[in-house]
């Protein structure tokens, strides 16, 4: 899993079809085999669990996961737990720079 991963929302999954990605949102609904999270565009993602390397346990509203993106949901690899504030509006504009941007870093020759 060392490879760039794109952070994306519900509208760029499919760009990144089979692809590592990290997707950030809120917890809607979960079980043992899947999450269901609210992405920073509004829409509802199935983020699926069986591919989770560690157990599941996530008590807070807002959680990032890393994952593959597989057939408009992610295949989950690990996440990471993001609170119980999280100003997802602000972040989709991020999303949106990010795409609009790519190499915002541009390191000189030395």
């Amino acid at each position: 899993m060392d490879c760039h991963k794109a952070r994306v929302n519900s509208a760029m999954l499919a760009d990144h079809e089979d692809q590592w990605v990290m997707l950030l949102g809120e917890v809607v609904d979960q079980n043992e085999q899947s999450v269901t999270i609210k992405a920073s565009d509004g829409g509802e993602v199935n983020v699926s669990l069986s591919t989770l390397g560690l157990p599941w346990q996530c008590d807070t509203k807002f959680v990032e996961v890393t994952g593959k993106a597989a057939g408009g949901g992610v295949d989950a690899a690990t996440y990471t737990l993001m609170g119980n504030e999280f100003d997802l509006g602000t972040y989709n504009e991020a999303l949106a720079l990010m795409k609009q941007f790519p190499t915002p870093f541009f390191q000189a020759p030395m």
